[in-house]
C-alpha cells in the first residue's frame, strides 16, 4: 500500500524513481518490487524442487500443496492426462499472486495495479496458448472462429464477432484483475486514512476510529483472500482457453 499516511489514496500507486545513475537509465520502484517478487518466486520454486527429494520444509510443503492446487486445476479444465503447460502455470499462479499481495506491504507497491502489467501477463499468456493451439491442430485451428454448417452469407460476420470477442477475453483478464486490486486498495487506503484522522483529531472521534480499526483488519483480511482468489480465477480462465484451442470448443 506504500506509505500508510497519504493524503491521496491514490498516491500509493505513484511509481518512484529509486535509483537513477545516469540519464539513460532509472531504476524504479516498480522495478525493484519486480524483482523481488521473481526473487522469491524463484526461491519457493526452490524449495518444492528440494521438498520433493529429501529436504523437508514448511516453505517446500507449502509449494507442495500450492503445486498439486494448480494440478487440479488443469487436471479440472483441461481433458488431458500429461501437462507440459503445469511448471508455467504454477510460476505465473505465483507470480500473480505475489504481485498481488506485494500491495499489502508497506512502503511497497501493487504491481497488478498496474494495466500494463496484467496486460502483459493476460497478453504473452494468451499469445502461446494460441501458438499451442495451432501447434496441436494444425488449420483446423482456425475453425475456432467459424464452427461448421455456417451459411457462408453471415460467415464474414460471424468471424468478426468471433474474432472481436475472442481479442476481448485477453482484455477481460487484464481488466479485472487491475480493477480488483486497484480499487480494494484505494478502499483500504480511506479506510485507514480515517482511522487515522479520526484518531488524532479527538477523543471524541477516537472512539469511531476505535470501532473503524476492527473494519480495516476485517477488510485487510478480505483483501489479501481476494489477492488469492484474483490469482486463482487468473489460472482458471488461462486453463480453460487452453482447453479450447486444444480440443477447439
Amino acid at each position: 500500500m506504500g506509505i500508510l499516511f497519504y493524503s491521496d489514496p491514490l498516491e500509493q500507486f505513484d511509481i518512484t524513481a529509486v535509483y537513477a545513475p545516469c540519464n539513460f537509465m532509472v531504476l524504479t520502484s516498480l522495478f525493484f518490487i519486480l524483482t523481488m517478487i521473481w526473487f522469491f518466486v524463484d526461491l519457493f520454486a526452490v524449495q518444492l524442487m528440494f521438498n520433493q527429494k529429501k529436504k523437508k520444509s514448511t516453505a517446500g510443503q507449502l509449494m507442495s500443496t500450492l503445486f498439486t492446487f494448480i494440478w487440479d486445476i488443469l487436471y479440472d479444465n483441461v481433458a488431458i492426462k500429461e501437462h507440459a503447460f503445469l511448471g508455467y502455470y504454477y510460476m505465473l499462479f505465483m507470480t500473480v499472486l505475489f504481485a498481488n499481495i506485494s500491495g499489502m506491504v508497506p512502503y511497497s507497491l501493487t504491481v497488478t495495479s498496474y494495466i500494463l502489467i496484467t496486460l502483459f501477463f493476460a497478453l504473452t499468456t494468451f499469445s502461446a496458448i494460441n501458438i499451442v493451439g495451432y501447434l496441436h491442430n494444425g488449420k483446423n485451428f482456425f475453425k475456432v472462429f467459424l464452427p461448421g454448417g455456417i451459411p457462408l452469407v453471415i460467415s464474414i460476420l460471424l468471424i468478426l464477432i468471433e474474432v472481436v470477442s475472442y481479442i476481448a477475453k485477453v482484455l477481460s483478464l487484464s481488466i479485472r484483475l487491475f480493477a480488483n486490486m486497484m480499487s480494494g486498495h484505494t478502499l483500504l487506503k480511506i479506510l485507514i486514512a480515517f482511522v487515522w484522522g479520526a484518531l488524532s483529531f479527538s477523543a471524541v472521534f477516537a472512539v469511531a476510529g476505535g470501532l473503524a480499526i476492527s473494519m480495516i483488519l476485517m477488510v485487510t483480511t478480505l483483501e489479501a483472500c481476494i489477492a488469492f482468489l484474483q490469482a486463482y480465477v487468473f489460472i482458471v480462465l488461462l486453463s480453460i482457453y487452453l482447453n479450447d484451442v486444444i480440443h477447439l470448443h
